[in-house]
């Protein structure tokens, strides 16, 4: 083997710190592997949401929006949905994304989540949403995407 470093071959649904034991064995030196190619060079699907400024800043309607789509696709509990730093776009978040409305069944995969904003010259507030996937998994999110734009636009 290259630099006489051997991959382990272990059941995948091993928790991390069996992986590392396994790897850092003294009699024969392994490494562990992590696909990470896609957190840097992944597949970016931007969401844009705007409103005019009739309404009260409070009520933060284009971001009720992006949340609604994420609560279809991630579950009405999911973590970095009530973590005010994540929607205020201070930091990044990370879930699960499923099947429309079948949360906690059927995952499809993990994302990253990073909000933003921005105001338009026609003083419209505009939210941006976006989401960081696989590539294998990026035709699937985009088809669930537009699937929940088109039946929210057909409701209205």
């Amino acid at each position: 083997p290259l630099f006489s470093w051997s991959i382990p071959l272990i059941h995948s649904n091993r928790g991390s710190r069996a992986s590392l034991r396994l790897a850092s064995s003294e009699s024969h030196p392994k490494c562990t592997i992590q696909d990470g190619t896609w957190e840097a060079n992944g597949c970016v699907i931007k969401l844009d949401a705007n409103n005019a400024v009739t309404c009260s800043p409070s009520e933060r309607q284009p971001v009720k929006t992006l949340l609604s789509i994420l609560q279809r696709l991630c579950g009405p509990d999911a973590p970095f949905l009530a973590e005010e730093s994540i929607i205020a776009g201070h930091r990044s978040g990370e879930g699960l994304i499923h099947e429309i409305d079948t949360f906690p069944l059927e995952p499809i995969g993990p994302a990253t989540f990073i909000f933003g904003y921005s105001n338009s010259d026609d003083e419209s507030q505009n939210a941006h949403l976006s989401i960081l996937v696989h590539p294998a998994i990026h035709q699937r999110v985009v088809s669930l995407l537009t699937t929940i734009l088109s039946s929210d636009s057909d409701a209205n």
